[in-house]
């Protein structure tokens, strides 16, 4: 904790620094999980990839105090330890804790515990004026929920505070195959209702067919177990299709690690667009060869070099749970990309959570995950298709997470999201001048001309 402290009076310093000075700054936490490109030109830069330290797992009265710049693996491994696990944990080992809380998390366990921001209990904060406060529920509550989903527009946080809950080795996983969209959807609200289930996610391969998976904790494995951590085993997202062709209903083993960071290898199935491009078989002999350039840390470093998140759709959209059965059919006319993720999410709404994922009087939101090639011919009709859902998303109401491209004209995103509440919250907290509001941190406004060709050769071949 003395460390702590004296990284924190070092950042709080550096920001009463450049609000002296009237310079914005930049936090580079050394590693990103949005599709943006970073920019750190012409800012005054502030390094915080030293704050990624545990400073305390309580094991008594189940919390982690955590930096924000460690990341889930190393988190999860550390509190494993002692046989607890944060309540959700992002599929992607590279996401830190801070990503994690402000980009708007959310896994297959949030149909019980809502976003990864609501499992967390308080911050500690620099604000623009170099002061450090603590925010929580009950103190500086504004601050508090405010800041979830805020991409650091209202602060830095330097310490979290987290649940833990008790965790077991293993996952029994039960996968059951699914027909059309109403069939897909009937049985994800059932497994959301039963009873003695931890973890619920969806995939859908086509407009017919798909499988819902609902996990709950194992002591021991009483039956198959598959793992998806090493360079022989399969995707997952492959393994579930397998599965979901030669069976109707299917359970199986899986070590805890290894179901948690499930979609890491491949990144979901994204990582398949990357052989595509560099024009190599897409078969288990080359996904095994290639198999330390396929997993989500190296596949965000090649996004980042490249111009390929304006060439393919990544969004993720949240809505409540009965504007899916409208929104899945445009996604097949307008967006045609497959496979689709769902993920139900409890919604806890809560007034104060301005840029949260959750919406008045729905019992549960329903996240679509829309990731793949769109097929568009150039950046004029990638950014058109962007715009056509974006409006979409404005009727049903429905919710974009903002870690993605985001093309909204300023008057429509704040539509969406309460301006009033949010600079007041600004002004309150001294975050105006010092830290770029949310909609300049979010929204793509040029096209990105970055090496494609040069970038591949470079992950594939170097």
């Amino acid at each position: 904790m003395e460390q702590h402290a004296k990284r924190v009076a070092k950042i709080a310093e550096d920001v009463r620094k450049a609000a002296k000075e009237q310079r914005s700054i930049k936090v580079n936490h050394g590693a990103s999980n949005s599709t943006r490109i970073p920019d750190f030109a012409d800012r005054y830069v502030l390094e915080m990839r030293d704050f990624s330290h545990i400073v305390e797992i309580n094991k008594k009265e189940l919390y982690v105090l955590v930096e924000p710049s460690i990341q889930l693996d190393e988190l999860v491994r550390a509190t494993l330890h002692h046989n607890l696990v944060p309540p959700v944990v992002m599929e992607f080992p590279g996401i830190s804790i801070g990503g994690g809380i402000q980009g708007g998390s959310a896994e297959s366990s949030s149909f019980k515990y809502g976003g990864f921001h609501e499992t967390a209990l308080s911050y500690e904060m620099v604000l623009g004026d170099g002061s450090v406060v603590m925010a929580s529920r009950t103190m500086h509550a504004d601050l508090f929920w405010g800041t979830a989903c805020s991409y650091g527009s209202l602060g830095i946080l330097t310490l979290v505070k987290l649940r833990l809950i008790p965790a077991e080795p293993f996952i029994k996983l039960r996968y059951l195959r699914t027909g059309d969209y109403d069939n897909a959807l009937h049985v994800l609200n059932d497994a959301v209702h039963a009873k003695q289930v931890d973890f619920i996610d969806g995939i859908l391969f086509s407009k017919d067919s798909g499988v819902i998976m609902s996990g709950a904790f194992e002591a021991s494995a009483k039956g198959p177990v598959s793992r998806f951590m090493g360079k022989n085993d399969e995707w997952f997202y492959l393994h579930a299709k397998d599965i979901s062709k030669k069976y109707e209903q299917y359970e199986e083993y899986i070590p805890l690690e290894d179901y948690l960071f499930r979609y890491d290898r491949g990144g979901f199935w994204v990582g398949r667009i990357a052989f595509k491009y560099a024009k190599i078989p897409f078969m288990k002999t080359t996904r095994r060869l290639l198999d330390t350039i396929m997993h989500t840390r190296r596949l965000y470093e090649f996004i980042h070099k490249t111009d390929l998140s304006q060439r393919f759709f990544v969004q993720d959209i949240f809505m409540p749970e009965n504007k899916v059965s409208m929104f899945l059919p445009y996604v097949e006319e307008h967006i045609n990309i497959w496979p689709l993720w769902l993920l139900p999410m409890r919604n806890q709404y809560e007034k104060q959570d301005i840029f949260g994922l959750s919406f008045p009087d729905a019992r549960y939101v329903i996240n679509v995950g829309i990731w793949g090639d769109p097929k568009t011919s150039s950046f004029k009709a990638f950014k058109s298709l962007n715009r056509q859902v974006e409006q979409k998303l404005l009727t049903l109401p429905a919710r974009k997470t903002l870690y993605a491209h985001s093309y909204y004209p300023e008057d429509e995103f704040w539509q969406i999201y309460d301006q009033k509440q949010y600079n007041t919250l600004r002004r309150k907290y001294h975050a105006v001048g010092v830290f770029d509001d949310i909609y300049e941190k979010v929204t793509v406004k040029t096209q990105y001309h970055k090496p494609l060709y040069r970038a591949i050769w470079r992950h594939f071949f170097q």
